[in-house]
């Protein structure tokens, strides 16, 4: 039995925060970086394919924003990307 493709399977996924508040500011590894410059961050972790990215948006954060980041990581090749939003509820 081939086990070569399924081995990567059961690899550990590494995983890496990505902070986005309400002006749009990114942060990586406490870092304030470009989102311009998230794919190349992203990329120098070398394995994307187990890379998980948990991307935190501030609710107030405009949702092109919040799309233009997650252009970014996609552009890096991660596939696995959660997304959770930090902040109040108004209500």
């Amino acid at each position: 039995m081939d086990t070569r493709n399924k081995s990567a399977e059961f690899l550990p996924r590494k995983n890496v925060l990505i902070n986005a508040d309400q002006c749009s500011e990114v942060s990586f590894q406490g870092r304030r970086v470009a989102v311009d410059h998230l794919a190349s961050y992203l990329l120098s972790l070398h394995d994307s394919q187990h890379l998980s990215v948990i991307l935190a948006g501030d609710r107030a954060l405009p949702l092109r924003d919040l799309i233009h980041v997650m252009s970014a990581i996609r552009a890096s090749g991660v596939r696995n990307v959660d997304i959770t939003v930090r902040g109040q509820r108004n209500r």
